[in-house]
């Protein structure tokens, strides 16, 4: 009797490994790159500079920069 439970014991754990690791996925990394608002807008005017963008371009962006860091 000892044995049977045993035996039952050992494969729902068995059971219970068997789906943990059919569920796990492989890590994911995240990642947030933060930049400053006067980075920001160094990197548009040099944008600019580039003849990237125009200036009604950087008109715009400048001013969305400005919008969105002003929180």
């Amino acid at each position: 009797m000892r044995t049977s439970y045993l035996c039952v014991f050992c494969i729902l754990l068995y059971s219970g490994f068997a789906i943990t690791a059919c569920g796990t996925h492989p890590a994911v990394e995240a990642s947030t790159v933060t930049t400053t608002e006067g980075q920001a807008l160094m990197d548009l005017q040099a944008a600019r500079n580039s003849g990237a963008i125009d200036q009604d371009e950087y008109e715009d962006q400048k001013e969305e920069i400005l919008d969105r860091y002003d929180d």
